[in-house]
């Protein structure tokens, strides 16, 4: 999201931003942590521990993510085979993979719940080298901070803190 042409209409916003707004003061949140999610049922079933073993296995990604399933799997021959389903909204996707319908492309941090649940689980973490720059989340103050947003940002931090505990 992009706020910089709105900054006199908010006093702060969370953004998902490759890097800070030079323009405001931005504090970096969390990162966004890009990893494959499936149900643990299809995990079992499959035995899914590696990249190589989706071949065959359904795709699910966002329309929207940078991250592709194609971006990621270009090096493998098969890749190009593998069915891949294109949703809107990571929700859906994951929604998709906990019915075991695939293998799902998304962010740690949004399907952490679903992970705690035992709905998804990971597989396995992508090489590092393999995954391109991926926004972060910031959190962005566009003028000087008044009490109120000085305490929405301790707030929001604080939770980010607490959930990053659990990863």
């Amino acid at each position: 999201m992009r706020i910089d042409e709105s900054y006199d209409d908010i006093d702060c916003a969370i953004e998902y931003r490759l890097r800070p707004d030079p323009k405001a003061n931005s504090q970096l949140l969390f990162r966004d942590q890009i990893v494959p999610v499936a149900s643990p049922a299809l995990i079992k079933a499959r035995n899914i521990g590696c990249m190589d073993d989706l071949n065959n296995i359904p795709l699910i990604e966002t329309e929207r993510r940078l991250a592709s399933w194609q971006s990621l799997l270009h090096d493998m021959p098969w890749a190009r085979r593998n069915p891949i389903i294109s949703v809107k909204y990571s929700h859906l996707a994951f929604r998709l993979a906990s019915l075991g319908y695939g293998v799902a492309l998304g962010n740690l941090h949004n399907a952490q719940g679903l992970i705690d649940e035992n709905r998804l689980a990971v597989p396995f973490n992508f090489p590092k080298n393999l995954i391109p720059p991926t926004p972060r989340y910031y959190f962005t103050i566009t003028g000087n901070p008044s009490p109120i947003v000085d305490d929405l940002r301790n707030w929001i931090f604080s939770v980010a803190d607490e959930a990053s505990k659990g990863l």
